[in-house]
């Protein structure tokens, strides 16, 4: 622990820490250039894992405990799933984000990777000046059965 006036030191590097910059994980403190995914060391913001007293990124994680999480709610995934966009989602968990609404049609937007009916998925767009067109995807990867690896 720093002491009253000193900065707080880097876990990982030893380096002081800039006022704002100190993250604490795993009751260590580190930089944010050292707050890492212990196995791909892709950069964790506010997805992060652990698991044997080191972080991991969500992906990493389920390999690391062979577990399948969900993407939306980070639940295990053990019964009937949804693949789409790359990563498994419980059937109820894989609608609009903001209106939690299904897809009927299966047409979704992807905003920042997850699914957005058309009308959230503009609004959303707007708020944050990404002018380019929105692509839609069809929903059509499901498993008929669990996650491989699963019973």
């Amino acid at each position: 622990m720093a002491s009253p006036g000193s900065r707080p030191k880097c876990y990982v590097c030893c380096q002081e820490i800039l006022p704002g910059q100190a993250i604490q994980a795993l009751n260590h403190i580190v930089c944010e250039q050292h707050m890492t995914c212990m196995r791909c060391n892709k950069s964790l913001k506010c997805d992060v894992w652990a698991f044997d007293n080191k972080l991991y990124c969500r992906a990493c994680y389920s390999l690391v405990t062979q577990k399948i999480l969900c993407k939306s709610c980070a639940g295990q995934i053990s019964d009937v799933a949804l693949k789409e966009v790359g990563t498994y989602w419980h059937k109820a968990c894989f609608v609009c984000q903001t209106c939690r609404q299904g897809f009927p049609d299966g047409r979704y937007y992807l905003v920042n990777d997850m699914p957005y009916c058309r009308a959230h998925a503009e609004e959303l767009n707007a708020k944050e000046a990404k002018p380019e067109k929105m692509q839609p995807f069809e929903q059509g990867k499901q498993t008929s059965g669990p996650p491989p690896g699963q019973p």
